[in-house]
């Protein structure tokens, strides 16, 4: 099976039996990954690090909730992201931890002919690669990030 990736509607439309999955700190461990570069970009702007308790709180969160303690502007914590994205990118093709068990259960919906999908408070293009560099490539149909929907938490959604 190649890779497809649609939106979370076409799950829906589909009338397919589906799965919807997180990823940071449901299939994959990606605290190292997201403290590492969240510290690089706030010690590159001259701001303390987030220690690991404070790090794995926040896992699954819009990247914004990392830097609600230094009161930024709008333009400071663009400037701020936009450097985490770009050390993250780095740490994204180097590893991506998938939990144990985490394969195994998925392999095993998809031989039921379930399809998978992941939401995700990332970027698709962070999320999807995250997924081509770990060992859960070609598992899911649909990967949707934060894009044109509120992120995480919003009561709404």
């Amino acid at each position: 099976m190649g890779v497809w990736y649609g939106t979370l509607e076409d799950l829906v439309i589909l009338n397919k039996r589906g799965w919807i999955f997180d990823l940071d700190g449901t299939l994959v461990d990606s605290t190292k990954q997201i403290g590492d570069s969240i510290n690089f970009a706030r010690n590159n702007f001259g701001y303390s690090e987030l220690t690991v308790g404070v790090i794995k709180e926040l896992v699954g969160l819009p990247i914004n909730h990392f830097l609600q303690d230094i009161g930024l502007s709008q333009a400071q914590e663009e400037e701020i992201i936009l450097k985490f994205r770009e050390v993250l990118k780095i740490e994204i093709m180097r590893n991506n931890l998938v939990f144990p068990g985490v394969k195994k259960f998925l392999i095993k919906l998809k031989s039921q002919e379930y399809r998978l999908g992941i939401a995700t408070s990332k970027p698709t293009y962070l999320a999807e690669m995250v997924i081509q560099n770990s060992s859960l490539k070609d598992l899911f149909d649909v990967i949707q990030g934060t894009e044109n929907f509120p992120p995480k938490p919003n009561p709404t959604c």
